[in-house]
């Protein structure tokens, strides 16, 4: 082959290479023009976080805003609105709640909707606080600054609802009158039940499920009082459990005895109050009362019926339960809570 003829076929390769650069250039560009942001105003929905605090946004008709908080229902807190001009932006659909895991007292993504109705501009504050705590400080704040624009057609948008967030096939269970057993029956009153206590923003209500049973069958049996540590089964177990949620810990009152402490069994809150946190273990505990053993209401992955529940109550105390939580159950505020809700667990004694 000739000198020129390399030549001529280094340039035509080199002709070619710039084609095919040019080619996906241009393929990337229209990829890009044809994917839309996230947030665009023209494709249905703005989606914001917690990193968003403080930003200004607009929305058209029809734009959803999708707002994902996190929260833990199974604390009692939640995000709830302070602060908006609802002439401009309405709340619109159902609260829920996205659990991160299947724990007890696992925070969950609280995620609430609103839809400009109008143009104009308005804050959006969100307060998270229990919503019975009233003239206390909220925990946390959220806003937003939100424009309206375009020209509007009124509409007529539902209120937002409390009603279960995300409801589970209904449950089966036995209500069916326990024979052998009174009409009613009640260990607060018969015997006496230990203090109610407040867990405050840490999903530990595990640790004080598993407590509170202890606690509930020394009144029972021994006739006394004892305040058990929640916190030593929240900094002291080897599961990984914390104020991200946990399960049963009724082990630890058995059996499980944590690196560098003696035994097992209860610790008292005296040796190690309670600051809902995940602080160290710091061993060793002086440890007191222990149980002989423990079991599950029916089966372990199942919901016992309600006579199973009954019965093991009117035998045995006061037992552990867990729940699940939404926006209806913090809502509550008396009386028997009735409504099937599923959204995150929480646990309760």
């Amino acid at each position: 082959m000739k000198l020129t003829e390399i030549r001529d076929n280094t340039r035509l390769v080199s002709a070619l290479t710039c084609v095919i650069l040019l080619l996906i250039s241009l393929l990337s560009l229209m990829n890009a023009i044809a994917a839309p942001p996230l947030d665009d105003p023209d494709h249905g929905e703005v989606r914001l976080s917690a990193a968003d605090d403080g930003r200004q946004i607009e929305l058209k008709q029809g734009q959803v805003l999708v707002l994902g908080l996190e929260s833990n229902p199974s604390t009692g807190y939640m995000w709830e609105v302070e602060e908006a001009d609802e002439t401009i932006l309405r709340q619109t659909g159902k609260v829920e709640f996205e659990p991160e895991s299947h724990l007890l007292g696992a925070p969950a993504q609280q995620i609430m909707r609103f839809e400009a109705i109008a143009a104009g501009r308005t804050t959006l504050g969100l307060v998270y606080h229990r919503p019975w705590e009233k003239g206390v400080e909220p925990a946390k704040a959220f806003s937003l600054q939100v424009q309206g624009v375009g020209s509007f057609t009124p509409v007529n948008t539902p209120p937002p609802t409390t009603e279960p967030s995300s409801v589970d096939s209904p449950v089966t269970v036995d209500a069916q009158p326990v024979l052998g057993l009174p009409t009613s029956f009640n260990w607060c009153t018969s015997v006496g039940c230990t203090p109610v206590k407040d867990q405050g923003r840490c999903g530990s209500c595990w640790a004080f499920s598993t407590a509170g049973a202890l606690e509930s069958n020394i009144r029972i049996w021994d006739g006394a009082t004892r305040d058990l540590a929640e916190q030593y089964l929240l900094s002291c177990n080897t599961d990984g459990w914390s104020c991200s949620g946990g399960w049963w810990a009724h082990d630890y009152h058995l059996n499980k005895i944590p690196s560098g402490e003696p035994d097992a069994g209860a610790v008292y809150e005296t040796d190690f109050p309670y600051v809902a946190s995940d602080v160290s273990c710091n061993p060793p505990h002086t440890h007191h009362e222990k149980i002989v053993s423990w079991a599950y209401v029916g089966p372990e992955e199942g919901v016992p019926s309600v006579a199973a529940i009954k019965q093991a109550i009117y035998d045995h105390g006061p037992v552990s339960v867990g729940v699940c939580v939404g926006s209806a159950f913090q809502a509550y505020n008396g009386g028997v809570f009735e409504t099937n809700e599923c959204s995150t667990l929480s646990s309760i004694n």
